[in-house]
Parts: structure tokens; sequence; C-alpha cells
């Protein structure tokens, strides 16, 4: 059997699935998991994000463990492409940032809801709203010009060429309720523009040239933004709060403060998982060990470790 010696990484990865596989966590997660999610599939989805962002590995351990358990008992799924939850690594810690269609979901499942959704508004749209005793929200979004035209003897459509979408001027979230009344939010770019400033990933981003959502996914973030907003004015199951801890987490990262999972789930009693190793000495040349053996010294082995003990099945997305 061929066998190599072990990376820092990879031997970080493999403790991590030893814990996240052994019998004591999986019981730890599945008693904060609701019922539609299994343990089983948390560990692989949580496996899987490590090996997509190698940067977990080199994270306080407790705060690792800790974000997972928050996942387990929100019932997000970390995997940063359905955009429930993202696992990010800043500053040595790992932070759990809720994405928007996470808060969506859990706005959905706190059993008041109906309906909710984002959208934002653009130079050009149709947009009216208003507050009070009487309140509406009416967005028709600019379409594209076309002329029809007889080809063939069928009309087609034929879309102005050089158009394109007006500058974003409003996010807003609106949420239907299931006694068929509505609510909803309205931030003008301005104030996300104001909340995206204060961002502390954003601030570090822009300082050290990295990339950040901000950047990358404006649309996203700012409908995110005013979900946030809109969300805490919906009103809550006394039985599920999950929603109002996930935006409390999430404003409490974007200010750079300690997020306090262990307010609504136990993370007292996690195992313990160590740190990844230090950097690997250099390993010596073939001159340096003709000298040791001159010296009297024993010629050291390398000892070498299969690799092929930790699998991470394929993870579906369920619809």
């Amino acid at each position: 059997m061929a066998t190599t010696a072990l990376t820092r990484q990879e031997i970080q990865f493999k403790n991590i699935a030893g814990i996240l596989t052994s019998d004591g966590m999986k019981k730890q997660i599945a008693a904060a998991l609701p019922r539609n999610i299994t343990p089983e599939r948390m560990t692989r989805v949580v496996l899987s994000t490590v090996q997509r962002v190698p940067k977990l590995l080199e994270c306080e351990p407790k705060s690792f463990l800790s974000c997972v358990m928050a996942c387990a008992a929100l019932g997000l799924e970390p995997d940063g492409l359905l955009g429930q939850a993202y696992l990010v690594p800043f500053a040595g810690k790992c932070t759990l940032i809720p994405g928007y269609q996470g808060l969506m979901k859990l706005a959905r499942q706190s059993g008041e809801i109906a309906s909710i959704d984002a959208h934002p508004v653009r130079h050009g749209d149709v947009f009216e709203y208003r507050y009070g005793a009487d309140p509406s929200i009416k967005h028709v979004p600019a379409e594209r010009p076309y002329t029809v035209e007889l080809v063939d003897g069928a009309s087609e459509a034929k879309w102005k060429t050089g158009w394109a979408p007006g500058p974003i001027t409003h996010f807003y979230a609106v949420a239907k309720m299931k006694d068929g009344s509505v609510a909803f939010a309205v931030m003008p770019t301005w104030e996300v523009d104001q909340i995206r400033d204060g961002s502390q990933g954003y601030q570090y981003a822009i300082q050290n040239h990295k990339d950040s959502p901000w950047i990358t996914d404006y649309d996203r973030m700012g409908c995110k933004t005013a979900i946030r907003r809109l969300c805490k004015y919906l009103p809550a199951s006394v039985e599920d709060n999950r929603l109002h801890h996930a935006i409390a987490i999430d404003e409490r990262a974007d200010r750079g403060m300690a997020q306090d999972v262990g307010a609504f789930v136990d993370v007292t009693n996690l195992p313990e998982l160590s740190p990844m190793p230090g950097e690997d000495a250099p390993a010596p040349s073939q001159a340096d060990e003709g000298r040791r053996m001159k010296l009297g010294g024993e010629k050291k082995h390398v000892v070498t470790v299969d690799t092929s003990a930790v699998e991470v099945p394929p993870i579906t997305c369920d619809r």
C-alpha cells in the first residue's frame, strides 16, 4: 500500500473529521438539529466546506466547533453554495455568517409568514411606497426596450442594443403573513452603504485589497441587509427564536464583536480539538544525515501514514 507523509493541513483535517464523526459529537449535533436534517448530513456539509476553505483549519478549535453547533441549532447548512450560511475564518477565529437565503428560510419556518423576498430597485423602475396607517409598496422593474418585427412570416422580438439597467437606488424586503397582511422595509443605497462601511470584514478587505461579498455580490448583500431590517419587526414564535438569534449573531459579526453562540446552544461540553500543528521543520539533507552518522547518531526514519482513512461523501442538495 502506497503511503505518504501527511501535511499540517491533512493532519488537522483528519483531527476535525475524527471529532465530528465521533459518537459524542454526533449526539450533541443531533440534539441541536431540527428534525429535517441528520447529523451525518451536517457533518458532510461541514467537512466539504473545510476542504473548500482550508483556512478554516487554522481557526481556534473552540470557535470552529462552536460555529458548527450554532449552524446545527439554527438548522442552516454552511455549504456556501445555497446561501444559507457561511463559515468564515477571520483573525484566527471562525465566524458564522448567516446568508440572506438562510434568513428567509428561518422566517418562513417561524409559523407566521407565508412568503418573504427582497429585491434591488434601479433607476428607471416604477417604485412607489408609503408608510403610515395605510402602508403600500409597488415595484415594476424597467424592461429592456424592444420592437416586434416580422421575420419569415413569424413575429420576433428585437431587443434594443446598447441598453443597460440603471444604477441601484434602493433595496426592499417584503413579507406576506398567513393572515394576509403585508410588512415591508425599504432602504435607500446610502443607508445600506453606511452599514457596509461599518462592517469589519469590509473594512479589512478594503485595507488589505481583498475580496469581500460587499464588493463581489453587492446586490445580494443589499437584499440581505433589507431582509435583516424587516425581520426585526416580524412576529416570532415563542417556541422558535432561531430567526432573531441568526440576526443577532450576524450583526455582532459585522461589528467585530464576539458572537456569543452560547446564548442559544450549549457549547460548554465540546470535545477537545488541538490547534493545527506548527510549521514543519525542513527535512535533513543527505549531507546532514552523513554528518550525523559520523558523530555516532542514529539515522532517523520517516514515519508514513495512510491518507485514505477519511473520505467525505458527495453532497446532494435537497430541493
